[in-house]
């Protein structure tokens, strides 16, 4: 990357690795070094999800709410959504909310608790391996991130309208959306993080 990029100057951190980089310097790049901080800091696992909370209050607190067609935009990180959406028909509509498959795996929202002996008549009914369960709403005040293909602007799912591939979503960017980056993180009303666990049946 060193030699694509060719900065003016490189800043070393420590010993260790200065003798090596110096042979830049026939490349006419300054090569600096500094010594590493005697005191680092370095914050515990608690501290860094109260700053990360505090991020996320500051971003998303009276944010608006925007329409956004999945059809649109590019969907990164979320399989269910990125999958080859399935038409539901006859009573298997009333206990999966939304169905999509990729190879042989399928990614559903129930709509409805589901038992083993119903997870394997869907299983046997699409012919797929495995089944990847999302819970149910696990849609609302999940963390994602959007993007103008130049930078990710936070901002949390508030619905999804599966009929029509929508997502409805509080963010305070207001320009063009061509990627939305999705997490497994459910913001919670003081902003702290709750993990969205999808379960698999096989």
């Amino acid at each position: 990357l060193i030699y694509e990029l060719k900065p003016d100057a490189l800043i070393i951190i420590g010993e260790e690795n200065y003798s090596y980089y110096r042979i830049f310097e026939k490349m006419n790049i300054a090569v600096y070094r500094t010594r590493i901080p005697v005191y680092r800091r370095v914050r515990n696992r608690d501290e860094r999800r109260v700053l990360r909370r505090d991020k996320y209050s500051e971003y998303l607190v009276n944010t608006s709410e925007r329409r956004i067609s999945l059809d649109e935009v590019v969907v990164m990180n979320n399989p269910l959504l990125q999958g080859q959406p399935i038409t539901l028909q006859g009573d298997i509509r009333a206990i999966i909310q939304y169905a999509s498959r990729i190879n042989d795996t399928l990614y559903i929202v129930p709509a409805r608790q589901l038992n083993s002996e119903m997870l394997s008549v869907i299983k046997e009914s699409f012919n797929v391996s495995r089944i990847k369960i999302y819970p149910h709403d696990f849609e609302k005040n999940l963390y994602i991130a959007v993007s103008d293909g130049l930078r990710d602007y936070p901002g949390v799912v508030t619905r999804i309208d599966y009929e029509n591939r929508v997502i409805y979503v509080k963010t305070r960017f207001d320009g063009v959306v061509n990627t939305v980056k999705f997490s497994n993180i459910r913001l919670l009303e003081d902003y702290s993080e709750s993990l969205i666990e999808v379960k698999t049946y096989a």
